[in-house]
C-alpha cells in the first residue's frame, strides 16, 4: 500500500536524522542527511508511480481481454461477412496491442518496485551502520553505507519513471 510504503520510509528517514544527529562530523552528518533525503525523495516518487501503473493495469483485467479476445476471434472465424470480418479483425488488433500495453504496464511496476526495495535497504543499512557505530557519521561502515546511497540517490535522480524508459522498446515476458 502506497500510504504505508510512505509512512515507513518516514519513519526511517528521521531515525536516520537523529542518529546522524549525534555525529561529531558535521560535513560528513550534512552531506548524509542531504543524500538520505534525495533517496526518500526518490522513494515516495517511486511509490507513486509504481501505484498509479498497477491503478492503471487493475482498471483493464488481464484475464477480461484474453476472454474477449478469444470470442472475438470465434467470432470472425464465424463471420461470413466481409466488412464485419474486417471490424472485428481491427478491434482483435486493438485488444492484442492492450495486452501489450497492460504488460509493459505489469513489467514497469515490478521493477519500480525492485528499485524501491533497492531504496528502503540502502537506507536500513545507513540506519544500522549509523546505530552500530560510536563515532556516527566519521566511522568507515558508515562512510561506506552513505557512498552506497549516493550512488543509488544519483542513479535514481536522473531516471524517467515513464513506462518506456522503465521497459525499453523490446517485447518484454509476463512478470508474473
Amino acid at each position: 500500500d502506497e500510504r504505508e510504503t510512505i509512512r515507513n520510509g518516514k519513519i526511517l528517514y528521521d531515525q536516520i536524522v537523529r542518529e546522524l544527529d549525534r555525529a561529531d562530523d558535521d560535513s560528513h552528518r550534512d552531506r548524509a542527511v542531504e543524500i538520505a533525503t534525495e533517496t526518500s525523495r526518490a522513494l515516495i516518487a517511486i511509490t507513486r508511480r509504481a501505484q498509479q501503473l498497477r491503478d492503471g493495469a487493475e482498471r483493464t483485467s488481464k484475464r477480461g481481454l484474453q476472454a474477449r479476445i478469444v470470442s472475438l476471434d470465434e467470432r470472425i472465424q464465424a463471420s461470413k461477412d466481409a466488412t464485419v470480418r474486417r471490424e472485428l479483425e481491427a478491434t482483435l488488433e486493438e485488444l492484442v496491442e492492450q495486452v501489450k500495453v497492460r504488460r509493459r504496464f505489469d513489467v514497469a511496476r515490478a521493477r519500480l518496485e525492485a528499485r524501491q526495495q533497492r531504496c528502503f535497504t540502502a537506507l536500513e543499512r545507513l540506519h544500522v551502520s549509523l546505530v552500530q557505530s560510536p563515532s556516527g557519521a566519521d566511522d568507515a561502515a558508515v562512510l561506506e553505507s552513505i557512498e552506497s546511497l549516493e550512488k543509488l540517490s544519483d542513479e535514481i535522480r536522473w531516471r524517467n519513471l515513464s513506462v518506456d524508459e522503465l521497459v525499453g522498446d523490446g517485447e518484454v515476458a509476463d512478470v508474473e
